[in-house]
């Protein structure tokens, strides 16, 4: 009691003796809060608490002047209360993710020009480093934006990235039936995890609106042609039936956790469809492909070019070191080095604890971005970041098989390394999402404005 009567002073003369001196209080603390998007919040979880406080000396007696009086005194001072907060709900930048990032594409614009050195094309290594800028750009550009659009308008939000992407299909180059520009469908998924957000608490109601949605964009952009062939478009539909599966199973939409095994079985009813309609009615290049992973599967030699890439992969590892040049190389002759098989040029330079080294690198940033996105307490924040690091380790694991022999050759580039211009673009697209994520940890509440709070015996505290 003592202490609150310390207090009194102090506060009285802060906040106005007619009037709603609760509400008076809180606005005035919110007010030393910079970060906007948090004061509402902040404010009825201030309010809230006071009105409980003055409930209580009402019940011990006190008139209603006096408790209310009391319950704002025992506040504390609201200038100093309000710095503290301010101190809590400030944007924090995730300096080792973006270290790491920076490093990793320096790394990459070296080896570009490395690269050219030996061969390649100066132009294209000056175009991969314009490419990084961009990205770079773009990244630092959606950091500083509000991720909480997804859900707040998550209908319209994936109503333009179906638009987008379908305006990049339209009229661009296609190659083996896959689009040139498939690396567009990398930024729907966290778009998605908008919807999912969305529609939670619906039950199967809100499963039903879900893969509506994602069935008419998957429609919508197959219209637009060579949409089903892309293997970035597998993990596309992968990722975002793997995302609603997990908030079935997290008791998002009321159903029980069991159900989510019937979302994840939709996955392998379409890998069969599509593989049963390759065989019966597949293109040239498509039966190329499955007899191509059958003799990477039985070890035989199968004819065909996608065999042929296969069986040069196969030389190239023959020949790797530890470290070190191999002195052959199969990149950069037989084989595309500087896009689809970016890994194994690494390894036939720098030996495989070159490769090693940067595989190691690519590692500690998705593990700094997972503990970042597993702690956040805002559902959707979690959900969006988790899609990101989806696509990232996705993309990066793909390359990484087709560089060692493990995997049908694909359009997978390799994060920072790879010169795809459109995926270097979009992978820093989704990377400037996750910081987003991160630096509005304490500052972007739920779209519907959820905000925990505990009380301690120092006084107020945000969780």
């Amino acid at each position: 009691m003592q202490d609150t009567e310390k207090c009194i002073p102090d506060t009285e003369k802060r906040i106005p003796a007619e009037g709603d001196r609760i509400r008076a209080y809180a606005e005035l603390c919110v007010g030393q809060m910079r970060c906007c998007a948090m004061r509402p919040v902040v404010g009825k979880e201030l309010e809230a608490h006071m009105e409980d406080q003055k409930e209580a000396y009402l019940a011990e007696g006190m008139t209603p002047e006096e408790a209310e009086r009391l319950a704002v005194v025992q506040m504390g001072d609201p200038v100093e209360a309000g710095m503290e907060l301010d101190r809590v709900h400030r944007p924090r930048m995730d300096w080792k993710a973006v270290t790491l990032i920076c490093f990793l594409a320096a790394v990459g614009i070296w080896l570009q020009f490395i690269h050219a050195g030996q061969g390649g094309s100066i132009q294209t290594a000056q175009r991969f480093m314009v490419c990084t800028g961009i990205g770079i750009v773009l990244m630092l550009g959606v950091c500083f934006a509000d991720y909480t659009v997804l859900g707040k308008y998550p209908r319209l939000s994936w109503a333009l990235a179906t638009a987008v992407t379908a305006v990049g299909y339209m009229g661009t180059e296609q190659i083996n039936g896959a689009s040139r520009a498939g690396y567009m469908v990398m930024l729907m998924v966290p778009c998605f995890a908008g919807l999912v957000w969305f529609y939670r608490g619906q039950k199967w109601i809100g499963v039903g609106k879900v893969f509506g949605w994602l069935l008419l964009s998957w429609a919508l952009l197959l219209v637009c042609g060579g949409l089903q062939d892309g293997l970035l478009v597998k993990v596309w539909l992968c990722g975002c039936i793997v995302m609603l599966a997990f908030a079935v199973g997290r008791g998002w939409y009321g159903i029980r956790k069991s159900k989510a095994v019937l979302i994840l079985l939709t996955p392998a009813v379409l890998a069969c469809f599509y593989m049963g309609r390759l065989f019966l009615r597949g293109a040239t290049y498509q039966t190329e492909r499955l007899k191509a992973m059958f003799g990477m599967m039985t070890g035989k030699e199968i004819p065909g070019d996608m065999n042929y890439q296969w069986m040069a992969v196969r030389q190239a590892l023959g020949q790797l070191r530890a470290a070190g040049t191999a002195g052959v190389r199969t990149t950069g002759t037989v084989l595309p080095s500087n896009e689809n098989y970016a890994l194994l040029w690494v390894s036939e330079n720098y030996g495989l604890l070159g490769a090693a080294l940067l595989l190691a690198l690519l590692a500690a940033l998705t593990v700094v971005f997972c503990k970042r996105t597993g702690r956040q307490k805002n559902r959707l924040g979690a959900l969006a970041g988790a899609g990101c690091i989806y696509v990232l380790a996705t993309t990066a694991a793909i390359h990484m098989l087709t560089n060692f022999g493990a995997f049908i050759p694909t359009d997978c580039a390799l994060p920072f390394i790879s010169m795809n211009g459109g995926q270097c673009i979009a992978l820093y697209v989704l990377m400037g999402i996750l910081l987003s994520v991160y630096r509005g940890s304490d500052i972007r509440p739920e779209p519907s404005g959820i905000c925990v709070s505990a009380f301690g015996k120092k006084g107020l505290k945000l969780l």
